[in-house]
């Protein structure tokens, strides 16, 4: 009984061990590293951009995606159709007004297409 009375001492004197998470990667990719996970800071948005947004949001102040879905809820986000990662240009045939959770999802999807080189 003696044995186990210190064996547990010893256990329990013992300082927690700080378990360390590994660190997150730069970047990835399901596809051989030629695909990045793209942020804000790598376009820049101009004048021009901040126009032709403001012009979007002005004539469709709905989302387009609740809309065909038969909601009413007030556009947010100016959306590139073709995304500026696969080359679309800041041209308003190439935007569409979205709320917040729309822009969201479809943005999800797309990076995750992306990643997978889609």
């Amino acid at each position: 009984m003696h044995s186990a009375r210190l064996t547990m001492h010893l256990l329990m004197s013992r300082k927690p061990m700080a378990i360390r998470m590994p660190n997150k990667p730069q970047s990835f990719s399901y596809n051989s590293g030629s695909a990045k996970p793209l942020q804000m800071t790598d376009y820049s948005y101009d004048s021009k951009w901040r126009k032709l947004r403001d012009r979007r949001i002005e004539e469709e102040p709905l989302c387009r995606h609740c809309l065909s879905a038969g909601h009413v809820t007030p556009a947010v986000q100016v959306d590139h159709i073709r995304p500026r990662a696969e080359g679309g240009k800041d041209e308003w045939d190439n935007t569409q007004s979205l709320c917040l959770p729309c822009h969201q999802a479809k943005t999800a999807e797309e990076t995750r297409l992306r990643m997978r080189g889609y």
